[in-house]
């Protein structure tokens, strides 16, 4: 991997300066191909996932049959993590790219 120090534009416009502190201006990543990785820059897989611990708020939104969007909003509220911030936290702690996180994701 390369790394570099994004633009703060980047960092405002895919959500990341809210996990940061301030004027703090993080060192991320690019893909550098190899032998090992079939000139790819990754190799094995990662998981960036979100999970939603089921509470009564959310249980009594599902029984009145509130729809994803909802439930959602609900789970954010509540402290959920969503699969994007999931993925930008990997990006911050190196492990993987801020592309790979929007490919993955569509977000951004």
């Amino acid at each position: 991997k390369s790394p570099y120090v994004p633009e703060a534009e980047l960092l405002e416009e895919v959500g990341m300066l809210r996990l940061l502190d301030l004027d703090t201006r993080p060192r991320l990543y690019r893909p550098v191909g190899c032998k090992h990785c079939a000139q790819t820059g990754y190799t094995g897989r990662m998981c960036i996932a979100e999970m939603m611990p089921m509470s009564e708020s959310l249980r009594r939104l599902i029984m009145r049959k509130a729809n994803a969007s909802e439930l959602r909003q609900q789970a954010l509220a509540e402290g959920m993590e969503s699969m994007y911030d999931n993925g930008l936290r990997k990006v911050l702690a190196g492990v993987t790219t801020l592309e790979e996180v929007l490919r993955a994701t569509r977000e951004g």
